[in-house]
C-alpha cells in the first residue's frame, strides 16, 4: 500500500459517513429530549446572555389550563403548542410535549451521560440542535433522514438530586455540524465548506435564521432536501471528526514526528530508535546509572525505573500493564525524570481521569506549578492563564542543597543491598541459592521435616543434590506404594523375589509352629513347678527355664540327693577347704628332691631322725660328715625318687603328715557322701557343682515367677530319686526339645528376614515372635512393595 493510499484508509476510518453516525441520522431516542421553540432566536440570546432555563412538559400544562384544543384551532386559527411554548419562553422556560415523568428520566440520562463525558473524555457533549436537514439517500426513497444544522454547547445544572434541571450555556462556541458538510461536499456535490469556518453573526452571536436561509439556498436544488426548523437537546461527539480534520489539513506536518512518519512511510520495517545506547534493563538499572542522574519522587521498581530512564534518554517505547501495576505512578516518575534533564513532556490520555490522577500525584510531590492541564478544549482558558501565573509566581530559585552528599550515601548503600541481593541469589554448589532455601523452609514450616545429621560443613554438588532429590523421590514412590497402615518391621532385606517370599512364608509358618508347641510345654511346665504367672516370658526368663531344664535332666545321671540335705553348704565348703589342702600338699612336694609316698609319711621316725640330724650337724668334723652320711642314707630308704635331703625334706615331711592328718578330719565329714578311696573327689566336686547351678537356677526362676519355694518343693523329689526316671524329666526334656525348635526357627526366621534378634526386653518374646510371623502370613500381597521402601530406606541412609 503507498503511502497516501495509508493516509486515505486513516481519514476513511476517522471520517464516518455513514448512518450510524447521529450527526447525519438523528433519531429521537431515550437519550434525546425534542423541543418546542417557536422563536429560535430568543432562545439563543437567553443562553448566550447566561439565563439557566428550566424545561417543563407541555402535556401537563394542557392538564392545567383546560382547554379544548379544536376549539383554540378554530377560534385562534393557530396552534396551542406553539403558542404555550412562545409563553413559556417569554417566561424563561422551554417546552417540550413529554410528559412529566418522561421529561425528567430523559434529563437525567443526558445529566449522566454529560458527566461521564466530561469525566472520561475532558470535553462537554451535551449540545442543542438547533435546525434539521431532512434529506434523502435518493429523490425516491420513502425514507428520509434528519441532519442536526447548528449545534450550540449547553449543560444541564441543578441544585441536589432532588431538585429541578436548568439548561445553560458553556462556554465553547457554536458550530455546524461539519460531518454533514462533507456529506454534501462529497455525495451531493453541496458545498457548505463556509458554515464550517465562519458561521453568520447576529447582535447576540450566531444569527440562526440567517444560518438556515443560507442552507435552504445551498439545497434548494437538490431533491429531498428540506430545512426543518426545529430543536432538540442531544450528546453529540466530535473526537473523531477533529483528529480526521487534523490528518487532512496537517499530513505533513505530522509527518515530521519519527513515529507517525514511520508509521504512514514504512510501517512493514523495523522501527529505528534515535538513541544509539540500547535500551535500559531492569538489572542494568543499579550498575548503569547513579543516584544523582535518576530522579523519581514516587516509589518504583527496576522495571518501572528502566521506564523511566529509557524516557530520559530519548527511546521510543510502550508500557503496557494491566491496572493497578503503577502505570500512573511510573508517568508521573518520567515526568519528574525529564524534568530534572530540562525536558517538556505533553502528557495525553483517553479519560480525563488518567490526567488528573497523573496530575494529583505531581502535586503531591511539589511539582503541581511545573504542570499545564490543557484538556478539555476551550472550556479552561481562564484556568490555563491562572496556571500560568502560578507557575511564574511560584518559580523556585536554584539553592545550594546537600544532593551529592545524599546521593553517594544512597550509592554506598544501594550497592551494599546489591551485594546482600546478589549474595541471597548466588546458587551454590548443589544450585539452591539461600533466597530458595529460605523461601522453602517458610513454606514448609507447618510440615514435619526430618534432622539430617551431616555435617555443617558438608558441601553437596549439583550431582550429589540431584541423587538426593532422585532418593527422596524414590523413598515417596516407595513409601505411597504401601497400604496405610501396614508395617513389617522386622524384614530388612533389599531384594524381592519368589523365591525368597516362599522361603521366608515358610520360616513364618514354622516359626509359628514352634511358637505353638513351646507355648504349651511352657505352661506344663510352669504347671508342674506350682508357677502360675509363666505366661508372657522374655528372652531372659525363656533362656533361664531352658537352663533349669538342662541342669534337671543332667541329674538324672548323678546322685543328686545330696541337694535335700541340710549339710549341703557345709559340703561345699568342706570340699573347698579339702581342695587348699590339696594344693599346699602338692605345692610342699614340688619343694624337695625326694618323693615320699603319702602311704609312708607316717612311717617314718620323723623326730627320731630330726634328732640324729641335729646331733650329727652338732659334731667336729669329720664325724659330723659320717653322722650326716648316714642320717641322709636313712631317709633315702623312704623315698622312692629322688635325692633325700634331711636339711629341707625334715619339714616338709611334718608339715605333710599335718596335712594328711587335716584331710583326713574333713572329708571324714562328708560322710555318708564319702567312702575312703573309693569316692571319686573329682566326681563328688562336680556333683556339688551341678547342685549349687541347680539352686542358682531355682532362685532365678523363682525370682522371675514369685515360686521360689514351689519350686524346691517341687524338685526335691525328683533330685533324691536316684533312678533318673521321674516324670518331671520328661517334661523338662520336652521343654528343652521345643526350644530346641523354636530357636532353630527363630534363627532361620533372622537369616531369611535378615531381621534384628529378638529384644531381651521383651516382655513376651513367644507372643512377639508370634505376632511378626502372623503380620507377615497375613500381608504377604504387600511384601514387594514393602521391600521395595526397604531397599530406597538403605539407598537413602547410604
Amino acid at each position: 500500500m503507498t503511502t497516501v493510499g495509508r493516509v486515505d484508509r486513516w481519514q476513511h476510518k476517522l471520517l464516518d459517513l455513514s448512518l450510524r453516525n447521529r450527526l447525519l441520522n438523528f433519531r429521537p431516542t431515550k437519550g434525546t429530549i425534542p423541543i418546542i421553540c417557536p422563536n429560535i432566536s430568543l432562545l439563543r440570546d437567553r443562553l448566550a446572555g447566561g439565563a439557566r432555563i428550566p424545561l417543563i412538559s407541555l402535556s401537563d400544562r394542557y392538564r392545567r389550563v383546560s382547554r379544548d384544543i379544536a376549539l383554540h384551532h378554530q377560534g385562534a386559527q393557530q396552534d396551542l403548542d406553539k403558542t404555550l411554548a412562545g409563553q413559556a419562553l417569554e417566561k424563561g422556560e422551554l417546552a417540550c410535549q413529554l410528559s412529566e415523568p418522561e421529561l425528567t428520566s430523559r434529563l437525567t440520562t443526558l445529566y449522566r451521560k454529560m458527566r461521564s463525558d466530561l469525566v472520561e473524555g475532558g470535553s462537554n457533549t451535551l449540545y442543542l440542535a438547533v435546525g434539521f436537514l431532512r434529506w434523502k439517500l435518493k429523490p425516491t426513497d420513502h425514507r428520509a433522514y434528519w441532519a442536526p444544522l447548528l449545534l450550540v454547547p449547553v449543560t444541564l445544572v441543578r441544585r441536589n438530586a432532588s431538585s429541578t434541571y436548568y439548561l445553560t450555556s458553556h462556554e465553547d462556541d457554536a458550530c455546524f455540524n461539519a460531518t454533514l458538510v462533507q456529506l454534501l461536499k462529497k455525495d451531493f456535490d453541496c458545498d457548505l465548506t463556509t458554515l464550517d469556518s465562519c458561521l453568520p453573526s447576529g447582535d447576540s452571536g450566531v444569527d440562526v435564521t440567517r444560518l438556515l436561509d443560507i442552507v435552504r439556498h445551498a439545497v434548494r436544488d437538490v431533491q429531498g432536501f428540506e430545512v426543518v426548523e426545529e430543536t432538540a437537546i442531544a450528546t453529540f461527539s466530535f473526537a473523531k471528526y477533529l483528529m480526521w480534520k487534523d490528518l487532512v489539513a496537517r499530513t505533513e506536518q505530522l509527518e515530521q514526528n519519527r513515529v507517525v512518519r514511520h508509521l504512514i512511510q514504512s510501517p512493514d520495517q523495523p522501527f529505528s530508535s534515535a538513541v544509539s545506547a540500547p535500551l535500559p534493563r531492569p538489572h542494568e538499572i543499579d550498575t548503569r546509572f547513579t543516584p544523582d542522574r535518576m530522579v523519581h519522587p514516587l516509589a518504583a521498581d527496576s522495571s518501572q525505573l528502566a521506564a523511566v530512564m529509557a524516557a530520559s534518554e530519548g527511546h521510543d517505547l510502550v508500557v503496557v500493564g494491566p491496572p493497578g501495576t503503577g502505570k500512573s505512578q511510573t508517568i508521573a516518575n518520567t515526568i519528574a525524570q525529564c524534568l530534572a534533564v530540562g525536558k517538556r513532556v505533553l502528557f495525553v490520555a483517553e479519560k480525563t481521569a488518567a490526567l488528573d490522577v497523573v496530575h494529583r500525584r505531581l502535586r503531591e510531590i511539589g511539582l503541581g506549578n511545573c504542570c499545564v492541564a490543557l484538556h478539555s478544549n476551550k472550556a479552561e482558558r481562564r484556568r490555563f492563564l491562572d496556571q500560568l501565573s502560578a507557575s511564574w509566581a511560584n518559580r523556585a530559585a536554584e539553592e545550594p542543597t546537600d544532593w551529592d552528599v545524599v546521593t553517594d550515601r544512597l550509592r554506598l548503600r544501594r550497592d551494599q543491598l546489591n551485594d546482600y541481593v546478589a549474595a541471597v541469589h548466588t546458587p551454590g554448589n548443589n544450585g539452591w541459592t539461600p533466597y530458595l532455601a529460605m523461601g522453602e523452609c517458610v513454606r514448609g514450616r507447618d510440615r514435619w521435616a526430618p534432622v539430617l545429621d551431616w555435617p555443617t560443613a558438608t558441601r553437596h554438588d549439583l550431582e550429589t543434590y540431584d541423587q538426593l532429590s532422585s532418593t527422596v523421590n524414590n523413598l515417596a514412590i516407595a513409601y505411597t506404594a504401601v497400604p496405610n497402615g501396614i508395617e513389617l518391621p522386622r524384614l530388612n532385606v533389599t531384594g524381592w523375589s519368589m523365591t525368597w517370599e516362599n522361603q521366608l512364608l515358610t520360616a513364618c509358618r514354622e516359626l509359628n509352629q514352634s511358637v505353638e508347641t513351646l507355648t504349651g510345654v511352657t505352661q506344663q511346665f510352669a504347671s508342674e513347678l506350682d508357677l502360675t504367672n509363666a505366661i508372657d516370658i522374655s528372652a531372659v526368663q525363656l533362656a533361664q527355664l531352658n537352663r533349669l531344664a538342662q541342669l534337671v535332666i543332667s541329674t538324672a545321671r548323678v546322685d543328686a540327693s545330696m541337694f535335700c540335705d541340710s549339710q549341703f553348704d557345709h559340703c561345699h565348703q568342706t570340699l573347698m577347704k579339702v581342695r587348699k589342702l590339696q594344693q599346699r600338699h602338692e605345692a610342699i612336694q614340688s619343694r624337695i628332691n625326694a618323693n615320699y609316698p603319702a602311704a609312708t609319711l607316717e612311717r617314718i621316725p620323723v623326730d627320731k631322725i630330726d634328732r640324729r640330724w641335729r646331733d650329727a650337724c652338732a659334731s667336729v668334723w669329720p664325724l659330723s660328715w659320717y653322722r650326716q652320711r648316714k642320717v641322709a642314707r636313712l631317709m633315702q630308704t623312704y623315698a622312692t625318687t629322688g635325692q633325700a635331703n634331711p636339711a629341707t625334706d625334715l619339714a616338709a615331711i611334718r608339715e605333710r603328715c599335718a596335712i594328711q592328718t587335716a584331710l583326713r578330719d574333713e572329708l571324714a565329714s562328708l560322710q555318708p557322701y564319702w567312702n575312703g578311696k573309693v569316692t571319686d573327689l573329682e566326681s563328688l566336686e562336680s556333683t556339688l557343682k551341678l547342685l549349687r547351678e541347680i539352686r542358682d537356677a531355682f532362685v532365678k526362676v523363682g525370682q522371675a515367677y514369685g515360686g521360689v519355694d514351689e519350686i524346691v518343693r517341687t524338685l526335691s523329689p525328683v533330685l533324691k530319686d536316684a533312678s533318673g526316671s521321674h516324670p518331671f524329666i520328661k517334661t523338662a526334656e520336652l521343654l528343652q526339645q521345643a526350644i530346641e525348635v523354636f530357636t532353630a526357627a527363630w534363627r532361620r526366621y533372622i537369616e531369611v528376614a535378615n531381621a534384628t534378634p529378638a529384644d531381651n526386653a521383651s516382655p513376651s518374646v513367644l507372643r512377639d515372635a508370634s505376632y511378626h510371623a502372623t503380620h507377615i502370613l497375613a500381608n504377604r500381597s504387600t511384601l514387594p512393595d514393602w521391600i521395595a521402601w526397604i531397599k530406597a530406606r538403605h539407598q537413602a541412609k547410604s
